[in-house]
């Protein structure tokens, strides 16, 4: 009898939480994952990834030696947090006890919850490493790791996370999931299945915004009278990100920032108060939100032009998540347009008139 999505222990949570069929990538994860084998899954934003990978782990280490953890591993804090809320709610059907082991957050206080031999932790790289290296995790006991947003762990800088997979035997299951491609020495080297998927029907609309450099900020205010309207705003560069929140504050624009030299209480304050509808905007960049889920966020805004294609399906996953609808927005100077055409997609131009964002006719290029 084949393996159904999801496992049985999870069945009446995951129907209580509002789901009622499995999508592709959580239908064919299932059985790999629950056969011990490497997998690389590749399937796009939106599509169930963190329980598509999550429940079949959950699932394989009851029946792992008693001592076995899983590992998590997440490039941000915000997304580690948002890792650990979900296991810890899932992982309670199994009484398994969750560990996160955060950069930012206080060291002794995660070291004594190691000592409770947490069946789950969830990380980000630096903080796992240095608890690997003092010897706080026990390196025999991790039995399956997983890289959520495996293409930005195994690209970063001075790469922490390949140390962290290389720390000593290699006596673990390898599951690394994203939206985006990983490199084929990368896919060779770590995986031994992999699962790709195709883009499935997204609800997303595409549209574009001519604007001058200097009146960026003004459009975001007068984007912000429409009714309604809730954004995630990315920049490319975390600079002009804290001059156009200061700018929207003075304006009297209800706006929370992702900048990542806020500390991390700072940041969850900040995307809770957007959560709960207490902000138009939030604010970040490429890195700080790399894999936050915001349930039914309506619009993306790309306040920069985003650098390639990798980067905009990124920031336009953050909407239309499981089939709901969004819209995303791009700021495009006039000499950006021939690049922005080249992106993924078909663009409307549009324009706000009246509390409204409205597709640009000849009618409204006359009564600019």
């Amino acid at each position: 009898m084949a393996n159904l999505f999801p496992p049985k222990n999870f069945l009446s949570l995951w129907e209580k939480n509002g789901f009622n069929k499995p999508t592709t990538i959580q239908e064919q994860s299932l059985t790999p994952i629950l056969n011990g084998e490497n997998l690389l899954g590749i399937s796009p934003t939106g599509t169930g990834k963190t329980l598509a990978y999550l429940l079949p782990a959950l699932e394989r280490l009851t029946t792992l030696p008693a001592k076995s953890q899983l590992l998590i591993i997440a490039p941000s804090q915000e997304l580690a947090v948002q890792i650990q809320e979900v296991a810890r709610i899932y992982g309670s059907i199994l009484n398994f006890k969750v560990a996160g082991l955060i950069g930012g957050g206080n060291v002794k206080r995660q070291q004594e919850k190691l000592k409770k031999k947490p069946e789950i932790l969830v990380g980000t790289p630096g903080r796992v490493l240095e608890l690997l290296q003092s010897k706080k995790i026990k390196w025999p006991d991790l039995k399956i790791i997983i890289l959520d947003e495996v293409d930005l762990l195994l690209k970063e800088p001075g790469n922490l996370t390949e140390k962290i997979l290389n720390h000593g035997i290699k006596d673990y299951q390898l599951l690394g999931f994203s939206a985006t491609e990983l490199g084929e020495e990368l896919r060779e080297k770590y995986f031994t299945n992999q699962l790709q998927l195709a883009p499935e029907e997204m609800t997303i609309e595409q549209s574009y915004i001519m604007v001058e450099k200097r009146k960026k900020v003004q459009l975001l205010k007068r984007l912000a009278q429409i009714p309604n309207l809730s954004a995630l705003v990315f920049f490319n560069q975390l600079q002009d990100l804290g001059v156009a929140y200061e700018k929207l504050k003075f304006e009297g624009v209800k706006v929370e920032n992702l900048a990542s030299d806020e500390n991390k209480f700072q940041r969850k304050e900040a995307l809770n108060n957007f959560k709960e509808g207490k902000a138009t905007f939030l604010l970040t960049t490429d890195v700080a939100s790399r894999g936050i889920d915001l349930e039914k966020l309506p619009y993306v805004i790309s306040f920069d032009l985003p650098q390639n294609t990798e980067q905009f399906i990124h920031r336009k996953g953050r909407t239309g998540r499981m089939g709901e609808k969004g819209e995303v927005l791009v700021f495009s100077l006039p000499q950006e347009v021939s690049f922005l055409k080249k992106l993924p997609g078909n663009f409307t131009e549009k324009t706000v008139s009246h509390a409204q964002l409205i597709p640009v006719t000849s009618e409204t290029k006359r009564n600019s």
